[in-house]
């Protein structure tokens, strides 16, 4: 039994080795096998679940962060960390979409979540456009989009999520934003939908 535990930590050393531990802020992909990390805990900010609420029109939003997830970006593979999510929007009262329980599923891969974000934005002094609008504490990411009820070929949605405090009350600013154009498929059908199911804008929403 002693050998065996001998071989583990010996094999453990060996693998961690192996795979350097580089910040995910301020990343570049290109040490293979690497694990880009979230060294600074800036997706712990966002987790939890967050609600937008306006009259009977209603958002919310659940985050969880997966860390160390393996990708295979073809050219290179590495492991990074992220925060992925899943939303319920109601709109007049009437609900829309619901993905929330695809969150109970812990899948292989990030991208099989709804909102997938490891793009660490901050503030830079001398720079404000970096950042817009953010104080010196807060902390923007972003990452696709997705809703699986309506594939639109040629429409490449992005979320962009900014954490702040504002008088002692946490939120999250979300911004759903469509870059693109609708495009056929390869058998010359179009999409019958123009929009998502939540309309691209912005969501002030409040951490619950």
């Amino acid at each position: 039994m002693k050998k065996v535990t001998i071989l583990l930590t010996f094999f453990c050393k060996i693998t961690f080795a192996q795979t350097p531990i580089l910040p995910l802020y301020h990343r570049d992909i290109d040490v293979q096998g690497a694990y880009y990390k979230d060294l600074q805990q800036d997706f712990n900010r966002f987790v939890g679940e967050w609600k937008y609420e306006q009259g009977s029109t209603q958002l919310i939003v659940r985050i969880q962060k997966k860390e160390m997830q393996f990708i295979d970006y073809g050219y290179i593979s590495v492991y990074e960390d992220f925060i992925v999510a899943e939303y319920r929007y109601i709109e007049n009262g009437i609900e829309k979409i619901n993905t929330l329980s695809n969150l109970l599923i812990n899948h292989s891969t990030p991208f099989k979540y709804n909102i997938v974000a490891n793009i660490i934005i901050k503030p830079v002094p001398n720079n404000p456009g970096v950042c817009p609008n953010c104080g010196p504490n807060d902390v923007m990411v972003k990452g696709p989009f997705s809703d699986p009820e309506r594939d639109i070929f040629g429409y490449e949605p992005e979320v962009v999520l900014r954490h702040k405090i504002e008088n002692g009350i946490e939120k999250i600013f979300l911004t759903m934003t469509i870059f693109g154009f609708k495009l056929p498929y390869a058998d010359g059908t179009v999409s019958p939908y123009d929009f998502y199911n939540l309309p691209a804008g912005f969501y002030e929403l409040i951490k619950q």
